[in-house]
């Protein structure tokens, strides 16, 4: 029987990924995460993966091998094989976004443990440790006030022509159980991301407990993913915290000094290893002691031309962030 391929194309910023492959359940799966990036003009040539059934007509050493899955690289070109298909959808999953963060890296882009939102005028970032209400507050934002969706849990961060730029990781987003109540009848009906597999789960694609609502992103980002200019946005960073029950919310200004100390704690230590275990290394933060200059810089940069706050909060924007 004539194996049919299948090819669709994802774009970050200036770096393209084209998928090839043998079942469409592959590029369904793939777009749940990656359909809403820019078409982009003027774009280098793209990484190529093909994902498949059969073993690869090449002579590459593999990178990996895991559930039954081999992945090999030849330059620019990597492939992913395995007989099970929802285990090779997930490995491709992954690699593309070890694709996109090794070219994101190389050109000294920082990767921050932030959520942002945007409206016409203004860019919202929402950092904070993990469990902080960061998606919370995003999809607040997003779905109650109709802010555009900007990243959830990882946006990127770099200079070009001497002007700061923000982009999200493409990714779903993953909410937990309080937040999904919160937010109710407000979170759009569409299906996991894994619901789109056939079969049962042959390996866990996520391991977090907790997460209960796993949204695609074209049920949150209703256009495709922007890559923001600060230059042109007024920008705040909203460092939170989740407030007990018993206490109300609070919201106070943070100096720039502290707030780029504080930004530094907050960089994710995401490294390229040869796409050895899908390609990144625990999801980790930097030691602050071991953050670059150049991403110093670019912290000081961004502080230097936005506002900060400490945010301690129950899940919803003040009317100082919304309408500020």
């Amino acid at each position: 029987m004539t194996r049919t391929e299948l090819t669709a194309s994802y774009t970050l910023d200036r770096f393209r990924v084209e998928v090839t492959a043998d079942d469409p359940s592959v590029l369904r799966y793939l777009a749940a995460f990656f359909e809403r990036t820019p078409d982009r003009c003027g774009l280098p040539p793209a990484a190529r993966l093909t994902v498949s059934g059969t073993a690869p007509a090449t002579d590459a050493p593999a990178l990996r091998t895991a559930h039954g899955v081999t992945v090999t690289r030849n330059q620019d070109t990597v492939t992913v094989t395995g007989p099970r298909l929802r285990d090779r959808a997930i490995t491709a999953r992954k690699v593309v976004r070890a694709l996109w963060l090794e070219r994101l890296l190389a050109g000294e882009a920082t990767i921050l443990h932030a959520s942002a939102a945007a409206d016409a005028r203004r860019v919202l970032i929402f950092t904070g440790a993990s469990g902080a209400g960061k998606s919370s507050l995003m999809l607040d934002a997003v779905l109650r006030h109709g802010w555009q969706y900007l990243g959830d849990d990882r946006v990127a961060l770099w200079e070009r022509d001497g002007r700061l730029h923000l982009a999200p990781l493409p990714s779903v987003v993953r909410v937990r159980q309080g937040t999904a109540r919160a937010l109710g009848s407000r979170l759009p009906c569409a299906p996991p991301p894994e619901a789109l597999l056939p079969g049962p789960p042959e390996f866990p694609a996520e391991d977090e407990p907790g997460v209960v609502v796993f949204l695609p992103l074209r049920a949150v980002a209703a256009q495709p993913l922007p890559v923001v200019c600060l230059a042109q946005r007024a920008a705040t960073v909203v460092f939170t915290s989740l407030a007990p029950a018993h206490r109300p919310a609070s919201l106070r200004p943070i100096n720039a000094e502290s707030a780029a100390r504080l930004l530094a704690d907050r960089v994710h230590g995401d490294r390229i290893a040869e796409l050895t275990g899908c390609g990144l290394l625990p999801g980790w933060h930097l030691d602050p002691d071991h953050v670059g200059q150049a991403t110093r810089r670019l912290l000081n940069r961004l502080v230097a031309q936005t506002d900060a706050w400490s945010y301690l909060h129950h899940g919803h924007l003040p009317i100082q962030l919304t309408h500020g």
